[in-house]
């Protein structure tokens, strides 16, 4: 055997010695981990938006939780910017004011139990928007219907959705009617609409920041539907 042969075996043997010394990760340790599914460079470079997906025994779920790094002139921090445990695909506004995210959190009618579908114990994945500063998410989207992807535009004045048509509740119960095979039910989808919510100036956010406070109305009036 050559001496070219010899160093990477002995590099293997060092290395699995290296291995054998190490101790093995006990269940409680690899369930208890930290992995962050998503993170999202804010457009200045500062700032980081990150989602921390951890175990919650005494809820027995693993929650996604959002988290931001800065590091500027100031210093750098860690905050958390979320705590529903439900929160998801955080993407930075270009002008760097607003970061908007997907969660599944119940809306404060949903907790009251006022819905009258039998879909209040669902999860929904909704739009949110929460301010990089600090503060309460709020949600821009409302409704039983999951919104399954979402971008910005480029100058920050509009948020493009993509979701299901919604139905009202004697659509829903004639489908279940119609397809009573839970195969055939499920494998029944309706296609999605890109919607566009217009969010120019600021002054529309305190609207929804209002009726947050005070949920009256089920649709929002600058929500409207892309041409094709």
């Amino acid at each position: 055997m050559t001496t070219k042969n010899l160093i990477p075996l002995s590099v293997l043997i060092l290395l699995t010695a290296a291995l054998a010394q190490k101790p093995k990760l006990t269940a409680d340790e690899f369930f208890n981990s930290v992995s962050f599914p998503s993170v999202e460079i804010s457009p200045d470079g500062n700032s980081v938006a990150i989602v921390a997906e951890r175990a919650d025994w005494d809820q027995q779920i693993f929650r996604k939780d959002l988290w931001l790094y800065r590091d500027d002139a100031k210093g750098s921090s860690l905050v958390q910017l979320t705590q529903s445990g439900h929160d998801v695909d955080p993407k930075w506004s270009p002008d760097n004011r607003w970061i908007a995210f997907l969660s599944e959190r119940k809306l404060p009618a949903d907790k009251g139990g006022d819905a009258d579908d039998g879909s209040k114990d669902e999860e929904v994945s909704r739009l949110y928007l929460i301010s990089p500063a600090g503060g309460e998410a709020f949600p821009v989207t409302q409704g039983d219907e999951e919104v399954h992807s979402f971008s910005w535009s480029a100058d920050s004045h509009t948020l493009y959705f993509a979701t299901r048509n919604p139905w009202t509740k004697a659509q829903k119960d004639d489908y279940k009617k119609e397809w009573k095979d839970v195969v055939q039910y499920r494998a029944s989808e309706r296609g999605d609409t890109i919607f566009a919510l217009e969010c120019l100036p600021l002054s529309p956010f305190m609207r929804l920041l209002a009726r947050e406070k005070n949920p009256t109305p089920k649709k929002n009036p600058t929500q409207s539907p892309v041409p094709a």
